[in-house]
């Protein structure tokens, strides 16, 4: 399992005087910070038509249960109409290239990389921050040399990473392009 790297965006947005307690544009902004009758903390906020002041310990209690959304996968950004009506073996086969394509091009089967680096199981072969897209297409060629599947020119890869956009339908149809009458 690869070995989880930290950086700067896996970091939760500084909560302080001066942010934006939502991360929204018109949500409330703290503007200063006090303590009230008992000695405890208290954030002042500014909504901009009034004032008001929170307890710190549940303005921070707050913003750490809020989570951010689970990262989506590339797959579901391109519905593959054509793909949906193939057998379950051959969309099962696209369906796998188009990840792959994915892997070498983003780092990850899913598209996001740094997803995966914060969920720790980013594979060090295919980060796109310490591999070139050369060394990711090496990489994938002697992982499917592994498993047994037919050799893969890199010429084929890398036409098929210059339309990986376009979303899976391409590979339905080989790297024939769509001719239209107009």
């Amino acid at each position: 399992m690869a070995s989880r790297v930290l950086t700067r965006t896996d970091r939760r947005q500084a909560l302080g005087v001066g942010s934006q307690i939502d991360g929204r544009q018109g949500s409330a902004k703290w503007y200063a910070t006090t303590r009230n009758a008992d000695g405890r903390l208290v954030a002042c906020l500014d909504y901009g038509d009034h004032r008001t002041r929170v307890a710190w310990s549940s303005l921070v209690k707050e913003a750490l249960s809020q989570r951010r959304p689970p990262a989506a996968d590339a797959f579901d950004g391109h519905p593959a109409p054509i793909l949906a009506e193939l057998p379950e073996d051959k969309r099962a086969a696209i369906t796998k290239r188009y990840r792959d394509l994915l892997h070498i091009k983003y780092g990850s089967p899913r598209g996001d990389a740094e997803g995966d680096r914060r969920a720790g199981v980013l594979n060090p072969d295919y980060d796109p921050l310490a591999t070139s897209l050369p060394q990711r297409v090496q990489a994938k060629q002697r992982e499917l040399r592994a498993l047994g599947e037919s050799r893969i020119a890199k010429a084929t890869i890398y036409r098929q990473l210059e339309r990986l956009d376009e979303g899976p339908d391409f590979l339905i149809h080989g790297n024939r392009r769509a001719l239209s009458n107009g």
